[in-house]
């Protein structure tokens, strides 16, 4: 019989700095060894502040789906396509497999909601986008609403 899996808001201790980036510290929340890797969540928040010049640089994910619901704070990324985006507490994103995109700030008290399918998936950088396919749109991609 399937039972449901209840992921508790992590504590400080929670957190573990080992991960894809140096500047954020990751809490696992259990969803992956649940749905046998096919789903994974996890909770991520700074543990110091990115500066432009100090973040991502421009890459990609393989993964199928991968949600981003923000908890606290702010963060700024480049999209190919839809150019610079804020992105603050309670915003969702979609971001599809393959785009391209950079994260170029985030505030010292960030944090963030990842929803992944699978739970483990690549990240590639890549070269930036010619500067056309970061074309300036209205800001935080009015799409959705």
């Amino acid at each position: 019989m399937p039972v449901p899996h209840i992921s508790r808001a992590p504590d400080a201790a929670d957190y573990k700095s080992e991960g894809a980036r140096p500047f954020f510290a990751y809490a696992d929340s259990g969803l992956a060894a649940s749905t046998d890797g096919r789903f994974g969540a996890t909770f991520v928040r700074t543990v110091r502040a990115v500066r432009p010049g100090d973040g991502t640089g421009w890459h990609f994910h393989e993964a199928e789906l991968q949600l981003i619901y923000i908890i606290h704070g702010s963060a700024v990324l480049d999209y190919e396509g839809i150019g610079r985006q804020t992105l603050k507490a309670g915003d969702l994103v979609f971001q599809p497999k393959g785009v391209r995109h950079d994260v170029v700030e985030v505030s010292a008290d960030y944090q963030h909601l990842e929803i992944d399918m699978p739970a483990a998936f690549g990240t590639h950088p890549v070269d930036a986008p010619p500067t056309g396919l970061v074309a300036a749109t209205p800001q935080n991609g009015e799409s959705g609403k």
